[in-house]
């Protein structure tokens, strides 16, 4: 079965697999959708289709470039809109305690200064 995925995989045009692996970084680092699927091991899976230098070096820049996009992008939509999104219901049911414990450590400690 992970032959046949991996197979599956090689046969894909590379633009969209570069497209595919940029659009996974993008996501977990803007939405945090490695909660519900590892973008490590995604991105690990689809650098098996890598099969030459050019093709690596594509994926590797995309990729790079998503995820600093995708960062830059959460970043503002969580100071614009981040105590909203801590009444979702969403965040109420699943992750309140852990919001409350993160919030509860930055006002105490602060950002990161390194």
């Amino acid at each position: 079965m992970v032959a046949d995925l991996l197979d599956w995989l090689q046969r894909l045009p590379a633009l969209w697999v570069v497209v595919g692996a940029g659009l996974l970084v993008f996501g977990e680092c803007t939405l945090g959708l490695g909660f519900v699927t590892p973008g490590e091991t995604g991105l690990f899976v689809l650098g098996t289709t890598a099969t030459s230098v050019p093709k690596f070096v594509a994926l590797w820049r995309v990729t790079t470039a998503c995820a600093v996009a995708g960062d830059s992008v959460g970043y503002l939509v969580g100071k614009r809109y981040g105590p909203r999104l801590r009444q979702t219901g969403i965040v109420r049911r699943h992750g309140a305690r852990g919001w409350d414990r993160a919030t509860g450590f930055l006002c105490r400690r602060g950002g990161s200064r390194t």
